[in-house]
């Protein structure tokens, strides 16, 4: 064998080895984030609202060890995997992560996220809704506008419905709207001029969410149908919650992630100061980078 095919073979090996090593490494999946070090407080119990429909009092009834907690605020974490190209259909990759949401009900959240190779940390990211302004970090990539106010105000109501659903039963803004079919219930609520409609799916023989539908604003600014998938309920602090969620647009599925922790009703101030404090650290990286330039 000639001396240049020798090489050949050995450069290929070799970029064999990496790539298969890169490929290994994400498939490897991060092992859970710390509990948070707050534990839950109880600050009271949720009656069901007369005007909610049969079918949404047979599913709070399901989820309730007991009673039905009241929940003012937060932190659930967990891991789970994306999708790395931006359309799913043009991708195979799942690219694994951890991840810690702060989350008033309603009101506000922030989301961080770490991808992870092989379990080590890789690039930080996630997104908020903060007094209505939605903002999207990966890396020094920050993107925010009117398109992501609109987009991650969505997010919010369905992490409000992924890991807070007593918050649903408190807040006056909500129009619960009972449907022909018996396994679907909607929600509607009005904020800022702009109306927001969910339709929630039921099982029919456990009562347990498993679908919610709505439209969602993506990052060209059209409204696309957007949908969460619920599976896997377990017990967190008298609430079963579905551990397991995955996020599709139109149908097409980009993200999964798995519930690790709960803490319910603790401070969640830290969560946001450090999410200000990421975003003006990546704004200043981003205008460093123009400076170069």
């Amino acid at each position: 064998m000639k001396t240049f095919d020798k090489y050949l073979i050995l450069v290929l090996s070799i970029l064999f080895v990496l790539v298969a090593a890169v490929l290994i490494g994400f498939e490897v999946r991060p092992g859970p984030l710390p509990v948070h070090p707050e534990a839950t407080v109880n600050i009271g119990e949720v009656a069901l609202p007369r005007n909610l429909p049969n079918t949404a009092r047979a599913y709070y009834s399901a989820i309730a060890d007991t009673t039905l907690p009241t929940v003012a605020s937060a932190v659930t974490w967990g891991r789970g995997e994306i999708i790395s190209g931006k359309n799913p259909k043009d991708s195979w990759l799942w690219l694994p992560f951890t991840w810690k949401l702060y989350l008033e009900p309603g009101r506000r959240f922030v989301w961080k996220a770490q991808l992870k190779w092989f379990g080590i940390p890789l690039v930080k990211g996630g997104d908020e809704s903060v007094d209505g302004k939605g903002r999207f970090v990966m890396g020094s990539d920050v993107k925010d506008g009117p398109i992501f106010d609109n987009g991650e105000y969505t997010m919010l109501w369905l992490y409000t419905i992924f890991s807070t659903p007593t918050a649903l039963l408190t807040d006056e803004r909500i129009r619960w709207e009972a449907a022909e079919d018996t396994t679907v219930v909607g929600f509607s609520l009005e904020e800022g001029g702009k109306t927001s409609s969910f339709a929630l799916h039921f099982d029919p023989i456990t009562s347990e969410l498993k679908l919610v539908e709505t439209l969602r604003m993506n990052d060209e600014g059209a409204i696309v149908p957007y949908q969460a998938i619920f599976d896997r309920y377990e017990s967190f602090d008298g609430i079963r919650l579905p551990t397991h969620c995955e996020g599709a647009w139109n149908g097409e599925t980009y993200v999964r992630m798995d519930i690790d922790g709960v803490a319910y009703n603790v401070d969640i101030e830290e969560g946001f100061q450090r999410a200000e404090e990421a975003a003006e650290a990546s704004t200043e990286a981003v205008e460093s980078e123009a400076g170069d330039e």
